[in-house]
This record gives C-alpha cells, sequence and structure tokens, in this order.
C-alpha cells in the first residue's frame, strides 16, 4: 500500500472517531393525512379538532391558533373560505400539519382548486 494512501486512510479514521457527535434533531412539525369527512372543522378560526392518524390510534386533540394558516390546494386562504369550502366540495384529502410539543395547528391543506371567475362573454 502507497505511503500516501496509508496516510489518507489513518486521517478519515481520526476525523469519522473524533469528529462532535450529530446535533439532536428536533420535530418542528408533524402531519396527519386523513379526508374530510373524517374530521369536523371547527366553526371558528379558535376552536379544536379531534383527529385520529390512524383507524385503530386514539384521537388527538389539535388547537387553531391565530398563527395557523389554510390552504386549499396550493393558494393559501382565510378560515371562513376554508370551512365553507371543506362543508360543500364533498369528501377531499386534508393535511393537518402541527406543532407536536404544544399540540398547535400550523397549517390545514384540503385538495382541490380554488374556484375560478366566471368565464367572460
Amino acid at each position: 500500500m502507497s505511503q500516501q494512501l496509508l496516510r489518507t486512510i489513518l486521517a478519515l479514521g481520526v476525523i469519522l472517531t473524533t469528529s462532535a457527535p450529530a446535533a439532536d434533531l428536533e420535530v418542528l412539525e408533524d402531519a396527519i393525512e386523513t379526508s374530510t369527512l373524517s374530521v369536523s372543522v371547527p366553526t371558528d378560526d379558535a376552536g379544536s379538532m379531534a383527529v385520529k392518524p390512524c383507524q385503530t390510534c386514539p384521537a388527538t386533540l389539535l388547537r387553531l391558533t391565530p398563527e395557523s394558516t389554510y390552504q386549499i390546494g396550493r393558494s393559501e386562504v382565510a378560515f371562513k373560505e376554508f370551512a365553507s369550502y371543506v362543508r360543500d366540495a364533498g369528501t377531499r384529502n386534508l393535511t393537518i400539519l402541527y406543532n407536536p410539543k404544544n399540540r398547535t395547528i400550523t397549517r390545514l391543506v384540503v385538495s382541490g382548486k380554488l374556484p375560478g371567475p366566471p368565464p367572460q362573454r
């Protein structure tokens, strides 16, 4: 084995064994994928939702806050528009993103598109 290759392997071994441990990872946001059929959207933006991450899992109570955001597809909307869309759109996929530490909802995202303006004549 050449002298240079031996030095490289030795240096790599030293680096790998003496490097600082990886920083602890912190989960900032968790998600539950469900449907609009499985949950009831609160009547106002200060309400709570009981959500089951799976059919056999116990329900988790999550709270909306003034910082919660609402999306229909990729469009961010106000809570009232979001709630109205969910009530009227039938069964849709719903993703609930929340902070696992304090169980507050950060985002509600429902599949679909905002209705466009009526066609011009």
